[in-house]
């Protein structure tokens, strides 16, 4: 049987305003003028991987893998202890380099700082890129990591695997920037 409540919450969930984000020439900005190698690496981490502040703080160095080229990340916002394990492509190479130079062991966190400081590093950095107040805050870079993710076409159910959504509903928020330029799929229609 169709249910139609269930229609109409998923139609109420992509019509939310789109959360606020970065294009990719944005955070690359971002990226170009950090201070130092640990903030370039925090934010490239935080854009890269959708991971949330509070998860970022927690990973030791042993939940990386570079021969699987994945970063294992526990999603703390369930009940239940939920890991998921996020590809790590082209910041394999950053992360080793820093991990290398720091000296830092498998049981070592990655980023030992707080929310606090990391909030701090991504506020200046992206003010200092001449950006508005409202994006500066480490929950954007996540929000920016899933509308690249649908704008390159990646499956709706990879993006919510790889953020550690329970619900895809809450997933579907990021499909409404697909949905705003529809010329561009109307175009694919073959009549």
């Amino acid at each position: 049987m169709y249910d139609l409540v269930a229609q109409r919450n998923w139609i109420s969930q992509i019509d939310r305003d789109l959360p606020p984000y970065f294009t990719p020439e944005e955070v690359h900005r971002i990226l170009d003028l950090c201070e130092n190698k640990r903030d370039h690496l925090l934010i490239n981490f935080l854009w890269q991987t959708g991971a949330r502040v509070s998860e970022v703080i927690q990973i030791h160095v042993s939940d990386i893998d570079f021969y699987a080229g994945n970063v294992k990340i526990i999603t703390l916002k369930r009940k239940k202890p939920y890991y998921r394990y996020i590809p790590l492509n082209q910041l394999k190479g950053e992360l080793a380099d820093y991990l290398l130079e720091k000296g830092l062991t498998r049981n070592d966190l990655i980023f030992p700082i707080t929310r606090q400081q990391v909030f701090n590093i991504v506020q200046k950095a992206v003010l200092d890129a001449g950006y508005d107040k409202e994006r500066s805050h480490p929950h954007t870079f996540r929000h920016s990591f899933a509308v690249n993710c649908i704008l390159q076409n990646i499956p709706l159910i990879v993006v919510q695997k790889w953020l550690g959504h329970s619900s895809i509903q809450s997933t579907m928020v990021y499909l409404k920037v697909r949905a705003e330029d529809t010329k561009a799929f109307f175009d694919e229609i073959k009549f």
